[in-house]
């Protein structure tokens, strides 16, 4: 089973909102549930029989979790190295370095004009590289 690019970016961009993806090895059918679930205290799961349904069957799946916020610091730390010398490069590696990288970087990624959708464009493509690093680590 060999994903197009089209779903791995699909799967890309769900992992960016908070999801957690599987593939259903014999079909290639994507399905996600929220990687945090804290919010279904009293309230019915409406994605309790997928995950139980992949529980049940773990060998049928390749399961996609979002990059760990190791994974997505380094990233934050690559994307403001790759910037030309600017001030937006110098106040985003001392976000990077101070208490709140990730709400900070953000505060000024999303203030930085033009260079908001620069960030956005590497996130996702960075995003596509560990979706494919996963999914080819479960095909070996």
């Amino acid at each position: 089973m060999n994903l197009t690019d089209k779903l791995f970016v699909e799967i890309a961009d769900l992992l960016l909102t908070g999801m957690v993806c599987v593939i259903e090895k014999k079909t290639g059918k994507i399905d996600s549930y929220p990687k945090n679930m804290d919010f279904f205290d009293e309230e019915e799961n409406p994605w309790e029989e997928l995950i139980e349904k992949v529980e049940e069957d773990w060998d049928s799946y390749i399961l996609i979790d979002p990059m760990p916020s190791s994974e997505s610091f380094n990233m934050m730390k690559s994307f403001a190295n790759k910037l030309e010398e600017c001030e937006l490069k110098v106040r985003l590696i001392n976000a990077l370095e101070k208490a709140k990288p990730f709400r900070n970087f953000k505060n000024i990624v999303d203030d930085s004009g033009e260079n908001r959708q620069k960030w956005f464009d590497f996130q996702l493509q960075e995003n596509i590289k560990w979706v494919k690093m996963q999914y080819e680590s479960e095909l070996d």
